[in-house]
């Protein structure tokens, strides 16, 4: 089997994540360097000196950040999330 291009990689299972990091450098590398979608307006500074951002992000994606010293919490799939919304939104159309 062949390597998985950045395509393919992206085209994965999606999560919400949040990704903290004990640089601001490191947070700015998720966008520049590994070219992830993060969310730039959730940035922020928490106590003790760790930074944190949130963002979506495939499976090997997160593997990828972890691997790199990265801390990266799932919140939720995001499968599920559109799931969820689309019933919402059919459920308030037919009322």
């Amino acid at each position: 089997m062949g390597e998985v291009t950045m395509q393919e990689e992206k085209s994965g299972r999606r999560s919400f994540v949040r990704i903290r990091t004990v640089t601001i450098e490191a947070l700015g590398d998720l966008r520049k360097v590994w070219d992830l979608d993060v969310f730039r307006h959730t940035a922020r500074e928490l106590k003790g000196g760790i930074f944190e951002v949130q963002g979506l992000l495939t499976e090997a994606e997160i593997g990828e950040i972890r691997s790199q010293g990265y801390e990266v919490e799932v919140i939720s799939d995001a499968d599920e999330v559109a799931r969820q919304r689309l019933k919402e939104l059919h459920r308030q159309e037919n009322e």
